[in-house]
């Protein structure tokens, strides 16, 4: 709020008189044509316009702010996402933690999916799919009002196992990718076909808030060396911070709420 001050408009912060203890005001109202209405708040709206990945409070408040009560809006139809499996998608850091937070998700809050597994040659066995993001970390006190979605990201199809084929070598197929901002796991890659023999096939990534599927042996029709499926990535969780949250609404979660 603003007072003009001879001549020159300030920033204020206003106080009431409670029983002889000046307190800080969370809200003013002036009654115009037999009407209140309300000229201050203490408290700050973020509204999430456009769907975007990695999304950090306080970046969008651009600091902490002096407001006590903030509140974060998600519109229906707004996505917000990961451009890593190592980052949540949406985080609301320990900075904030002396403020009173409210999300209200009626969007998409999914982390991303686990790369799959690269395929292997020779005898050797595919790759480990990579674990999925986390859709929402919560580091500071927060009421959540989620009447969208919030998802995990899939885990990554492990990769399929080699083969040896008459005085050579096939290749495991590639694992899929999980889902995350895909709606569902990728399938993974087939082996290579090689003289009768066929590498393993990559596993099928996970869908939201699922593990990715392991990868397949390798198949040798002269009974040779053959490797083994990679094992698939681990879901991601959906919300990792659980115990600072309030829930009010808990709306759709796929994937795990730890810590």
């Amino acid at each position: 709020m603003k007072v003009n001050i001879n001549g020159v408009w300030k920033d204020s912060k206003p106080y009431v008189n409670i029983n002889n203890e000046w307190k800080p005001c969370t809200a003013g109202y002036v009654k115009i044509n037999g009407e209140w209405k309300q000229f201050f708040s203490a408290g700050k709206e973020i509204i999430i316009t456009e769907s975007r990945n990695n999304i950090n409070l306080l970046t969008e408040l651009k600091g902490v702010p002096e407001e006590t009560d903030i509140t974060v809006i998600i519109p229906a139809g707004v996505i917000i996402c990961s451009d890593s499996s190592n980052k949540p998608a949406f985080i609301i850091p320990a900075e904030l933690k002396n403020k009173n937070i409210t999300l209200i998700n009626k969007g998409a809050i999914i982390g991303k999916g686990g790369s799959g597994g690269g395929g292997a040659s020779r005898k050797n066995w595919g790759g480990a799919g990579a674990k999925g993001g986390v859709a929402l970390s919560v580091q500071a006190k927060t009421s959540l009002q989620n009447s969208g979605f919030i998802y995990g990201g899939g885990g990554g199809g492990g990769g399929g196992g080699g083969a040896y084929a008459e005085n050579s070598w096939t290749y495991g197929g590639s694992g899929g990718s999980g889902a995350g901002p895909s709606e569902v796991g990728l399938q993974g890659n087939p082996g290579v076909y090689r003289y009768g023999s066929t590498g393993g096939p990559g596993g099928k990534g996970g869908d939201f808030g699922e593990p990715g599927n392991n990868g397949g042996y390798g198949h040798s029709s002269a009974g040779y060396y053959v490797g083994g499926g990679g094992v698939g990535g681990q879901a991601g969780e959906a919300i990792d911070g659980y115990s600072n949250i309030k829930i009010q609404e808990l709306g759709s979660v796929k994937g795990k709420m730890i810590n």
